[in-house]
């Protein structure tokens, strides 16, 4: 089984390459929960904030949870926000939640990946008190995964804190110019 999960990140890593030879490397985020021992639990989460600047970008998230148990759990939860400025040619961000489970009796898996990425010719500026609200966001994301949050409530907990993300970033990022948002999500459950 951990030989088909790193197989399976391996291509998923590999899909992103550099959009130009002047592009910058990929910037990569990544949850991966496995589990296989019997009655066992293991529950991740990735939580990324990352600036950069173009011409070109490239961004991938991914989480990946993988169980082969009874009464198991294997839980993977990732949080990319890319703030992208000077960015003049191409914008590659991919996204990726795959969650699998293998002859299984009575066990849970979840994946859930949610990618922010704001790009814009000219500067993007985050207000200091935004930043400490995505850190907090983010202690947040944290204290439900180490409290062994239910498998529902942890999904629905993504779900608004996506939500407040995305009121973050429409309301305190600035920039001289309009930035380019894509806002993607998926979720793979099973």
């Amino acid at each position: 089984m951990r030989r088909a999960v790193l197989t399976l990140l391996t291509a998923l890593l590999l899909v992103v390459q550099a959009p130009s030879s002047s592009a910058r490397d990929a910037l990569a985020n990544v949850a991966v929960a496995t589990v296989t021992q019997n009655g066992h639990s293991d529950v991740r989460v990735a939580w990324a904030v990352q600036r950069t600047n173009g011409p070109d970008i490239a961004a991938i998230n991914v989480a990946l949870a993988t169980a082969s148990c009874r009464s198991c759990r294997a839980a993977a939860v990732a949080f990319q926000i890319v703030l992208a400025s000077r960015v003049t040619g191409e914008v590659r961000a991919q996204n990726f939640a795959v969650a699998r489970s293998e002859g299984c009796t009575r066990c849970e898996t979840l994946a859930i990946a949610y990618q922010f990425v704001v790009a814009s010719e000219g500067h993007l500026k985050l207000a200091p008190a935004a930043r400490a609200e995505l850190a907090h966001m983010g202690n947040q994301l944290r204290h439900l995964v180490h409290e062994q949050a239910a498998t529902t409530t942890l999904e629905a907990s993504a779900d608004l804190l996506a939500a407040k993300i995305r009121d973050v970033l429409a309301q305190e990022l600035t920039t001289r110019h309009i930035p380019g948002h894509i806002l993607m999500k998926r979720h793979v459950f099973r």
